[in-house]
C-alpha cells in the first residue's frame, strides 16, 4: 500500500492519481506533526488537512498558506483557485503571483496590486533584472475563510482555508 486511501474512501480521496498527488516537501514535513493526512503546529492545533486534491486549512496564518503553496507546486499545480475569507484569498493570492502560480478565486484592490508590483520590482532589481508588467486579479467567489484548488477542480465543504488540484 502506498499510504493513499483507498477508493471507498469518497471523492477527496479518489485514488485514480497522478504521480506526486500525494507529494508533500519535505520542509512542510519537517514544519509540521502529521497524523494520517491531517498536519499539527507543535503545540497541537490543526494546520491543515490534506485530501490530495485540495488543501483544507481553519487558519489563516501565513506560515500555513506559504506550506500550501509549497505542496501545491511540489504537485505541479500551476493554475489554482482559492475560496474563503478574504485575507486568506488576499495572502494566498499574493504569494502564489510570487511563486509563479495563476490563482484565481481573489479579484486584489489597487492596493494589493501596487504592493505586488513593488514586491516584484524588488525583487526583478535584486536579481539584476528588470520588472515591467501587468497584474490582472480574478474575481472571488469563495467563502468561509479559505480555499485554494486547481480550477477544472469543484470546490465544496465547509472549511476556513482549502488548496486543492484535480
Amino acid at each position: 500500500n502506498n499510504g493513499a486511501p483507498n477508493s471507498s474512501a469518497g471523492p477527496d480521496t479518489d485514488t485514480r492519481q497522478s504521480p506526486g498527488r500525494w507529494a508533500v516537501p519535505d520542509e512542510v514535513k519537517e514544519r509540521f506533526v502529521s497524523v494520517g493526512r491531517s498536519y499539527y503546529f507543535a503545540d497541537g492545533a490543526r494546520a491543515f488537512q490534506d485530501r490530495g486534491k485540495r488543501l483544507v486549512s481553519d487558519t489563516e496564518n501565513t506560515e500555513v498558506i506559504r506550506s500550501l503553496l509549497k505542496i501545491a507546486q511540489e504537485r505541479g499545480w500551476s493554475d489554482i483557485t482559492v475560496s474563503g475569507s478574504e485575507r486568506f484569498r488576499s495572502e494566498v493570492w499574493q504569494q502564489g503571483q510570487r511563486a509563479g502560480l495563476r490563482v484565481r478565486g481573489h479579484r486584489p484592490n489597487e492596493a494589493e496590486q501596487v504592493r505586488l508590483a513593488r514586491d516584484l520590482s524588488a525583487i526583478y532589481k535584486w536579481r539584476g533584472q528588470s520588472f515591467s508588467g501587468t497584474i490582472r486579479g480574478n474575481p472571488g467567489t469563495g467563502k468561509g475563510a479559505g480555499q485554494l484548488a486547481y480550477t477544472s477542480s469543484p470546490l465544496f465543504g465547509p472549511v476556513r482555508g482549502v488548496m486543492g488540484s484535480t
